[in-house]
């Protein structure tokens, strides 16, 4: 995953680091999944916005739209 604005595409480290990680259940990171904002947060938390198919990020004092690409496993 990386946060920030950027290209899409994965340079091949990046890819060599996915294709290494371990295929064990429950070992990464799991994004809360919601239709909509929680009313408060802490800095840095993360949720996905299912009505919207967005991530968020609490940052200061407010949910902002984070800027995430992502390429996922099959």
């Amino acid at each position: 995953m990386k946060i920030g604005q950027g290209s899409n595409e994965l340079t091949p480290e990046q890819e060599a680091k996915l294709t290494d990680l371990p295929s064990v259940p429950n070992c990464y990171l799991e994004i809360p999944k919601l239709d909509t904002a929680p009313g408060t947060g802490v800095e840095g938390e993360v949720y996905y916005n299912t009505t919207e198919s967005k991530f968020y990020l609490y940052q200061d004092t407010a949910w902002v739209e984070a800027l995430f690409s992502m390429k996922l496993l099959a």
